[in-house]
């Protein structure tokens, strides 16, 4: 999987490279990119055993503030099994001065068919305001899923997150979060880190940590804290 993705997506940033001076047509532009991390973790959590994982993602952006997608990476559940995410998800930006507004529908989708138990699958609303005050972006974000993964119920999310330009090709951000669901167990969460920037690179840098122990977590070290990093080439 991760080298035709690979490929594909390679050839998909060079052909925006070449023409970003273009103007953008009406039905949008295709952003392409191509993610290496050292640890995928999802609200805290590690979904892929603290292990590299490859992530790629194709985004429909478009003038009038519509988008759409699909987000793919590498997964690790300890099963025999699953090994691979897919996300689509379609959504809607709106600008009002200084604030800027989201909401956006989103399905992730794994790989376990043959995996006992109730589907990792989950369908997730999500709605989100930012405000900017200069260089300090501050956004808080509502998430819901009438039935979360592998059988958590309806699932409740808030967080919030801030965002500091410390330089043209700096920032630094950091987000807390809390997640409730009917039948597993609540979770709170946070991370921090620097991102550089470099015209079509990123390197961000995280450290991420849950309040759930080895018992709470499947008995395994996935929502211990740690530091993670990641290596992204992307066309926007």
């Amino acid at each position: 999987m991760k080298y035709w993705l690979l490929a594909i997506l390679s050839a998909l940033i060079a052909a925006n490279a070449r023409a970003e001076q273009q103007e953008v047509p009406a039905w949008g532009v295709l952003l392409p990119a191509i993610s290496l991390s050292s640890d995928y973790r999802f609200n805290g959590m590690s979904l892929s055993d603290r292990k590299p994982a490859l992530q790629g993602s194709l985004h429909l952006w478009r003038p009038d503030g519509y988008y759409a997608g699909l987000w793919v990476s590498q997964v690790d559940f300890l099963d025999g099994e699953t090994s691979l995410e897919l996300d689509s998800y379609v959504g809607r930006d709106f600008a009002h001065g200084k604030i800027e507004s989201k909401i956006e529908l989103m399905y992730m989708a794994f790989n376990d068919d043959n995996v006992p138990g109730p589907t990792y699958d989950f369908f997730q609303v999500k709605t989100a305001v930012k405000r900017a005050f200069g260089d300090t972006a501050l956004r808080a974000t509502a998430l819901w899923s009438p039935s979360g993964s592998a059988g958590a119920g309806q699932v409740t999310q808030l967080r919030v997150d801030v965002e500091q330009r410390v330089s043209g090709f700096l920032k630094l951000s950091g987000l807390v979060g809390r997640r409730w669901t009917d039948k597993a167990i609540d979770r709170s969460y946070w991370d921090i880190g620097l991102t550089l920037e470099w015209k079509t690179w990123d390197f961000d840098i995280r450290y991420y940590d849950t309040n759930l122990d080895a018992a709470q977590c499947f008995y395994t070290d996935w929502c211990e804290g740690g530091v993670a990093a990641k290596l992204t080439l992307a066309s926007y």
